[in-house]
């Protein structure tokens, strides 16, 4: 997500399972993320802001901090789809044109 940084995004990656602590850095290196991430939040305070049910889930909060983007659960290949969303909220197409 380091692309869409001079447009205004700015990422953190939240972690509620404190049994992952050691699998989520090499997990974020292995897909070249590099942001920081929280591991280990407390549910109990995150779940009533932000409708937290459980894990994993994936937010998008526009500038004002209100929920742009909400799902739940995850399947491989859905990183397109999350892809579409962030470019949609900073008001860019959803998907990039083809060069050419």
């Amino acid at each position: 997500m380091d692309r869409y940084r001079e447009a205004g995004l700015n990422a953190v990656a939240i972690n509620i399972l404190d049994e992952k602590r050691d699998q989520v850095a090499p997990w974020m290196q292995s897909r070249g993320y590099r942001i920081p991430a929280l591991v280990g939040a407390d549910l109990a305070s995150l779940g009533p802001v932000y409708g937290i049910t459980g894990a994993p889930e994936t937010m998008l909060l526009d500038a004002s901090n209100r929920v742009y983007y909400h799902h739940v659960g995850y399947h491989t290949g859905e990183e397109d789809q999350i892809e579409a969303e962030v470019r949609l909220m900073l008001g860019l197409p959803p998907f990039e044109e083809p060069a050419g």
